[in-house]
């Protein structure tokens, strides 16, 4: 007799959460990755130097996953998207934070109290004050029922109040501020940079291109609040292409005006910033923030020519340690030339050896010495930015 077959037995279900179903296919799909990928830099590895705080966003996400996960590889998982070790990241992040831009001293006005911030809130405060009056109780439904009843005159008032007492209020912030600056308690703001060429470029052709690209009546009549802020998007952006491609088409002859007028620019900022300094120098100095011989480097308008005139002057066969002036610097360059080999030679291992034979003759076959070793030098730097 054929044997019969045990009743397979019912395998109990278990539920799985669809959030540890995802994680576990995360999981598996990042150990595939990191078989597959043969590359030291992490996949997001350029996106987070360029923006650091993409970096702090994956710490933190690399950590939920190990407290809510028990076995899950985070620092594969990190060496897969960030490409290096943990304590890396955590240095791109803290140098980030110190470049951070300071934020702008907010200056705080002393004794005021600060207006209402629409004709609503005037026409609200008076309701207020009714209300007390009569006994009732005030309440927002009750002042929007009463604001959409009054007329438009009484608004209009109520608007007139409001302007009137933001205007007040800004103009004596304004002159508290100017006050405090010239009393030294508060920094003074710092010269604007002057425009780029390209920015005079725009300036000159926009209001033509701005015409050319408007938004007309009849757009604001037939379209939609929708399509009219589309509109308005589009015509932005066309007259920011155009105006690109102009600029490109322009030749160097054509755009030496506005570069004219970018030098000009700069020469006014730098006069600008060099007054500003010193008189941010004097108010340091009158709230102790600054000592009494602490200088002020001043910019000017020959600030390009320095790293030329610097360039020339600091090759490695000149002297740093002798002192000498812009003009004196160019007639010491053709002077020094020839010895120059010679001071080049004692960093090597030729002179050396030429010290120890003694031979007289040594001094005529530096030059060819110096020629030789000129190359080694450049393999030296090449090597070096190769480590770097």
């Amino acid at each position: 007799m054929p044997s019969k077959a045990a009743p397979a037995t019912k395998q109990p279900k278990v539920e799985v959460k669809e959030e540890v179903v995802e994680a576990v296919e995360v999981v598996e799909a990042v150990e595939e990755k990191m078989e597959n990928t043969t590359s030291s830099h992490g996949i997001f590895s350029g996106r987070i130097k360029t923006n650091p705080d993409l970096g702090k966003f994956l710490l933190d996400v690399l950590n939920v996953l190990e407290k809510e996960f028990d076995g899950i590889p985070t620092d594969d998982m990190l060496t897969l998207l960030w490409g290096e070790s943990k304590e890396s990241l955590d240095k791109v992040i803290k140098k980030s934070n110190k470049r951070k831009v300071i934020e702008k001293a907010k200056f705080v006005p002393k004794g005021l109290t600060k207006p209402a911030t629409s004709a609503l809130v005037v026409y609200a405060r008076k309701l207020k004050e009714e209300c007390e009056k009569n006994g009732t109780k005030y309440t927002n439904e009750l002042k929007n029922e009463k604001w959409s009843k009054i007329s438009a005159k009484e608004k209009e008032a109520c608007q007139k109040i409001f302007e009137k007492e933001r205007d007040t209020y800004k103009a004596e912030i304004e002159r508290q501020r100017n006050d405090a600056i010239k009393k030294g308690e508060f920094p003074e703001d710092k010269p604007k940079r002057g425009q780029t060429a390209y920015f005079h470029f725009l300036a000159e052709v926009r209001p033509k291109l701005t015409e050319k690209f408007k938004v007309t009546e009849a757009d604001v009549k037939n379209m939609t609040p929708e399509k009219l802020k589309e509109k308005k998007s589009t015509s932005n952006t066309n007259i920011t292409k155009e105006a690109a491609e102009m600029w490109k088409a322009l030749s160097d002859k054509q755009k030496a005006k506005y570069v004219a007028m970018q030098e000009k620019d700069k020469e006014l900022y730098a006069v600008k910033e060099a007054d500003w300094k010193k008189r941010d120098l004097e108010r340091r100095k009158k709230i102790g923030q600054a000592s009494a011989d602490e200088s002020v480097d001043i910019e000017t308008s020959n600030t390009k020519e320095k790293p030329v005139q610097k360039d020339i002057v600091t090759m490695e066969e000149i002297d740093e340690t002798k002192p000498h002036s812009d003009n004196e610097a160019e007639a010491e360059v053709e002077e020094v030339k020839p010895p120059v080999k010679k001071t080049a030679t004692p960093a090597k291992k030729v002179p050396s050896k030429k010290e120890e034979s003694g031979d007289e003759q040594e001094p005529a076959k530096k030059p060819t010495a110096a020629t030789t070793k000129k190359p080694a030098a450049k393999k030296a730097a090449k090597a070096s930015d190769d480590e770097e």
